[in-house]
């Protein structure tokens, strides 16, 4: 995967079952999860390592779906742009609000750090003409964000 900056990258995206007559013990036995395998994606940013790991029935795909989302909050638009094109360029499908799944199926909410702040302001009129204007983008766009909280 092309990650938005050089500091950044997909490590290893692995998947693993137990063996045949070996899941007793390959998680813990109360949780039910004791003969399913596993999916896990390894993410480098900045030099922060984390893991997602899911665990799946051994046979079956991992699925994603809406229920699960991972938000990006950009301080600027060049931000969001960066984000947003090294998801697309990866066979990314773009949504609406600034959503867009990437080629394993994970959805992403490349979004505009302020549009928190411009949500949350006490007037609802200008909190409101903010949710509209996202309402109608695909991408983010953070200028049109700002024009429509400042009623432009």
């Amino acid at each position: 995967m092309t990650a938005p900056d050089k500091n950044e990258h997909l490590d290893r995206h692995h998947t693993d079952a137990p063996a045949e007559g070996e899941t007793e013990g390959w998680v813990p036995h109360d949780t039910g999860l004791h003969s399913q395998g596993w999916t896990r994606f390894e993410h480098t940013a900045n030099g922060i390592e984390s893991a997602l790991t899911l665990f799946v029935p051994a046979a079956d795909p991992v699925i994603f779906n809406d229920a699960f989302s991972l938000l990006v909050n950009c301080a600027s638009q060049a931000e969001i742009d960066r984000y947003w094109e090294a998801l697309r360029a990866n066979g990314g499908k773009p949504q609406a609000c600034g959503w867009i799944i990437d080629r394993y199926g994970v959805r992403w909410q490349i979004s505009a750090a302020a549009l928190g702040d411009m949500m949350k302001d006490p007037d609802r009129t200008k909190a409101r003409r903010v949710a509209e204007e996202m309402l109608r983008q695909v991408k983010i766009d953070l200028a049109r964000l700002e024009a429509a909280y400042r009623g432009g």
